[in-house]
């Protein structure tokens, strides 16, 4: 085990003596010689040692001490500080040569919220209670949190939170997601990041966040948690209920930091999703990993990055990979091995073919970085924390409307006289079109050759007939279909410039509509499903105040229960009313149809007889109408 500080350490060996049941005491340290500050602690049990008999002279008159409990018990726990922060157990001793007494409740005695949080990770799997705590601010704080969240429900029914209780009635990981998160997943969930990076930030609350991006390229939030901590357990949990709490399908992709058992556990919950890894955070832990290599050869981090950034195909990343693995004799290296099992989740060259819609997964949104960094301190009520974050999301939404309002209201400047181009300035927002206008115009300065003729040619694409970069493009000129080797579509949603080019020199004047995703225009918030779920949450709100304020006396409670009633008849009429209106239209119009049908002018020799038979058979046919 690995501890924070000497603190901590403390603060754990005490706990786990309480749950155990003995006493602890510092038996010996050992100060630096260059700085005079603590490296060596060791815990002993209380029994440790002997004593002797000892008289203590008090003026005249002596007296005898009390008999010492040492018994000679050898169990401890030693620990050293490497380096300035990570202090490791060196020794330990968990056997004791005498009884133990009553175990007791843990008792947190850690001076600062880093040090608690570290007690309760560590302590995770005792039988006896624990203090679960999110702040400097205690278990009442929580509590105050649950209430604000049972109002907001009160208020607004399509507000969803949920709570994790354990065993001895205490609160541990919470959820939450406004309407607002909620509606927005139904829209933009295709592609949601996991975001953990607070759970064991020290100075902040242990806070995670789904979020993701809308049709304007801008973030959004898809619900947020607290988590005391990473087991299991705990994400199977939190997973669970943010599945039920999106009004939608799972997403297409999930990006996550590399966590082994949070990997397995998206595995269980979201098994029908690409789960892939934050580039940037793997690269972190390998610098983590290899302290040694990066100081000692310097040249190593640049050869990593271009091996796993430069790669344009999957034989050229499988080269470069085992000729710098070999180059550093890190074949045995099991880290690295690990991660080269998985590179199908996190190499570009991989991933490029899972659609991400340009959410960040290489770096993390600073903007939410910034409002939890004010907001989510340890010092911060978590009620007052939850509202200021609440009310900063609900800021953003005018960004959102302005972007919709550029949209809408100013025509994009059309650099060509291109009908696709004005084609995609009609349907895209400005922010995608903005994208897609820059890889069109891009697009005219590459050169083409057709390499292979048939129902699908094939085609090389350069920016030049010396350049390196050469990308194939398949055509099916049928279905106007392009698939090219950037991959540039399925991994953002926009054409690439490669498959353009071959579009306009094979006569494709518009866009596709396989190439035109709804996320992306600006109709991609209309849709009949999600307004019902709309107008359903606003008549709970006003269904909640009615309860609410009928139901303070009998008085009001009859003038409620009246006008809901009322509402309920009303509503109920105008229903059967407008399938009275539904069913008479398809009557008239049947009619009409049939009419057309059997009216035929007789010849003129056509004999009475079947002047009779026709008219009879038009009678039959508007009965079996009726």
């Amino acid at each position: 085990m690995e501890f924070e500080s000497g603190e901590a350490a403390k603060t754990f060996y005490i706990a786990y003596a309480g749950r155990v049941g003995f006493s602890v005491r510092i038996a010996r340290s050992r100060r630096s010689k260059c700085n005079e500050s603590i490296i060596m602690l060791r815990f002993v049990c209380s029994r440790e040692g002997f004593s002797r008999e000892k008289r203590i002279i008090a003026g005249k008159k002596t007296r005898k001490r009390a008999a010492s409990i040492r018994e000679g018990c050898k169990a401890m726990l030693e620990v050293i500080r490497r380096g300035d922060e990570r202090w490791v157990v060196m020794k330990l001793m968990k056997e004791h040569n005498h009884e133990l007494g009553m175990p007791r409740e843990i008792l947190v005695i850690a001076k600062n919220f880093a040090d608690t949080r570290n007690l309760l990770l560590n302590g995770q799997d005792s039988q006896y209670p624990r203090e679960i705590r999110y702040n400097d601010l205690g278990p009442d704080d929580a509590q105050n949190l649950l209430e604000y969240f049972k109002k907001t429900q009160a208020d607004n029914p399509f507000f969803y939170y949920a709570v994790q209780i354990e065993n001895n009635n205490c609160m541990t990981n919470i959820f939450w997601a406004d309407s607002k998160a909620r509606m927005a997943y139904y829209y933009f969930g295709d592609v949601v990041r996991f975001d953990t990076k607070y759970i064991n930030d020290k100075e902040l609350m242990p806070i995670v966040m789904f979020t993701g991006v809308n049709h304007h390229q801008q973030p959004v939030v898809f619900g947020c948690a607290l988590m005391v901590d990473e087991t299991e357990a705990s994400f199977t949990w939190l997973f669970e209920n943010w599945l039920v709490a999106m009004p939608a399908l799972p997403p297409v992709s999930l990006i996550t930091e590399l966590n082994r058992t949070m990997t397995s556990v998206v595995a269980k919950t979201l098994s029908q999703t690409h789960h892939c890894f934050c580039k940037a955070h793997i690269l972190s832990t390998i610098q983590e990993e290899l302290p040694d290599l990066f100081s000692e050869h310097i040249p190593f981090q640049g050869e990593l990055k271009a091996c796993i950034d430069e790669s344009e195909t999957i034989d050229s990343f499988e080269s470069c990979w085992d000729a710098m693995i070999n180059r550093y004799c890190l074949k045995e290296n099991a880290y690295m091995q690990s991660l080269y099992n998985i590179r199908h989740q996190w190499v570009p060259v991989f991933v490029k073919q899972t659609f991400l819609a340009g959410v960040p997964g290489s770096q993390r949104c600073e903007n939410f970085d910034k409002i939890i960094e004010k907001y989510f301190t340890t010092k911060t009520p978590l009620r007052t924390a939850v509202r200021q974050l609440s009310q900063t999301l609900a800021n953003r939404s005018e960004k959102e409307a302005q972007a919709e309002f550029v949209t809408l209201f100013e025509k994009p400047f059309l650099r060509t006289a291109s009908p696709m181009e004005k084609q995609a300035a009609g349907i895209y927002t400005r922010s995608i079109f903005d994208r897609f206008q820059e890889e069109f115009v891009e697009s005219l300065g590459y050169h083409v050759d057709k390499i292979e003729d048939g129902p699908i040619s094939k085609y090389r694409v350069m920016k030049n007939e010396i350049d390196d970069e050469i990308y194939s493009v398949d055509f099916n000129s049928t279905e106007n279909k392009a698939h090219c080797s950037c991959f540039m579509f399925e991994s953002s949603g926009i054409l690439c410039r490669h498959a353009l080019r071959v579009f306009i020199i094979n006569g494709v004047r518009a866009l596709p509509n396989n190439y035109i995703l709804k996320r992306w225009t600006k109709h991609a918030k209309s849709g009949f499903v999600l307004d019902d779920y709309a107008r359903y949450n606003d008549l709970c709100r006003d269904a909640v105040r009615c309860a609410r304020e009928g139901a303070t006396s009998t008085e009001f409670y009859a003038v409620a229960k009246d006008a809901l009633q009322k509402a309920i008849n009303e509503i109920v009429s105008a229903k059967l009313k407008r399938g009275q209106q539904t069913l008479q239209s398809f009557i008239t119009s049947q009619k009409k149809q049939t009419k057309k049908v059997v009216k035929i002018t007789p010849n003129k020799d056509a004999s009475g007889k079947n002047l009779k038979k026709l008219t009879s058979t038009k009678l039959l046919a508007e009965n079996d109408i009726r």
